[in-house]
Protein backbone atom coordinates (compact mmCIF):
# COMPACT_ATOMS: atom_id res chain seq x y z
CA UNK A 1 0.00 0.00 0.00
CA UNK A 2 1.67 3.18 -1.22
CA UNK A 3 -0.40 5.86 0.29
CA UNK A 4 0.58 9.63 0.00
CA UNK A 5 0.18 11.84 3.18
CA UNK A 6 -1.63 14.42 3.06
CA UNK A 7 -0.05 17.96 2.66
CA UNK A 8 -1.26 19.84 5.76
CA UNK A 9 0.36 16.46 7.90
CA UNK A 10 3.51 16.94 5.62
CA UNK A 11 3.67 21.16 6.05
CA UNK A 12 2.61 21.76 9.30
CA UNK A 13 5.50 24.21 11.19
CA UNK A 14 7.54 23.43 14.03
CA UNK A 15 8.74 26.74 15.47
CA UNK A 16 12.51 26.16 16.34
CA UNK A 17 13.89 29.29 17.50
CA UNK A 18 12.57 33.00 18.63
CA UNK A 19 14.50 36.45 18.73
CA UNK A 20 13.35 39.21 21.52
CA UNK A 21 14.13 42.66 22.16
CA UNK A 22 16.28 41.60 24.84
CA UNK A 23 18.00 39.97 21.85
CA UNK A 24 18.83 43.11 20.48
CA UNK A 25 19.75 44.73 23.78
CA UNK A 26 22.21 42.01 24.08
CA UNK A 27 23.42 43.08 20.60
CA UNK A 28 24.25 46.74 22.45
CA UNK A 29 21.27 48.42 21.01
CA UNK A 30 20.14 50.80 24.09
CA UNK A 31 16.83 51.16 25.34
CA UNK A 32 15.43 54.16 22.89
CA UNK A 33 16.80 51.86 19.50
CA UNK A 34 15.13 48.72 20.99
CA UNK A 35 11.58 51.20 21.58
CA UNK A 36 12.12 52.03 17.41
CA UNK A 37 11.63 48.44 16.89
CA UNK A 38 7.55 47.30 16.08
CA UNK A 39 6.61 43.85 16.71
CA UNK A 40 6.26 43.67 12.25
CA UNK A 41 10.35 44.79 12.70
CA UNK A 42 10.67 41.90 14.73
CA UNK A 43 8.96 39.27 12.83
CA UNK A 44 10.90 40.76 10.05
CA UNK A 45 14.14 40.08 11.55
CA UNK A 46 13.28 36.67 12.49
CA UNK A 47 12.01 35.96 9.46
CA UNK A 48 15.52 37.13 7.88
CA UNK A 49 17.46 35.14 10.39
CA UNK A 50 15.09 31.76 10.13
CA UNK A 51 16.44 32.13 5.78
CA UNK A 52 19.63 33.16 7.09
CA UNK A 53 19.82 29.68 8.81
CA UNK A 54 18.50 27.17 5.94
CA UNK A 55 20.52 28.99 3.43
CA UNK A 56 23.75 29.57 4.88
CA UNK A 57 23.83 27.39 8.36
CA UNK A 58 24.34 24.14 8.99
CA UNK A 59 19.96 23.74 8.49
CA UNK A 60 20.29 20.46 7.18
CA UNK A 61 22.73 18.92 8.66
CA UNK A 62 21.41 19.76 12.40
CA UNK A 63 17.81 18.89 11.24
CA UNK A 64 19.33 15.59 10.41
CA UNK A 65 21.48 15.13 13.21
CA UNK A 66 18.25 16.04 15.39
CA UNK A 67 15.90 13.43 14.07
CA UNK A 68 18.22 10.75 14.33
CA UNK A 69 18.56 12.00 17.91
CA UNK A 70 14.94 11.25 18.35
CA UNK A 71 14.69 8.30 15.84
CA UNK A 72 17.16 6.59 18.34
CA UNK A 73 15.98 7.25 21.12
CA UNK A 74 12.45 5.79 19.92
CA UNK A 75 14.46 2.92 18.72
CA UNK A 76 13.58 3.31 15.43
CA UNK A 77 16.72 3.45 12.88
CA UNK A 78 18.62 6.56 11.67
CA UNK A 79 18.09 8.12 8.41
CA UNK A 80 20.92 8.10 5.82
CA UNK A 81 21.55 11.56 5.56
CA UNK A 82 23.80 11.54 2.10
CA UNK A 83 21.11 11.93 0.12
CA UNK A 84 20.17 15.25 2.37
CA UNK A 85 19.97 18.52 0.68
CA UNK A 86 22.57 20.65 0.14
CA UNK A 87 23.47 24.13 2.24
CA UNK A 88 22.53 26.10 -0.69
CA UNK A 89 19.01 25.61 -1.25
Amino acid sequence: MNETLPSDFLEKPFPITSISRADIKSLGATDEEVTQLSDEDMLSIANRMGDSYVGFGDFWLDLGSATNWRLDRKGLPELDLSGAPDEEV
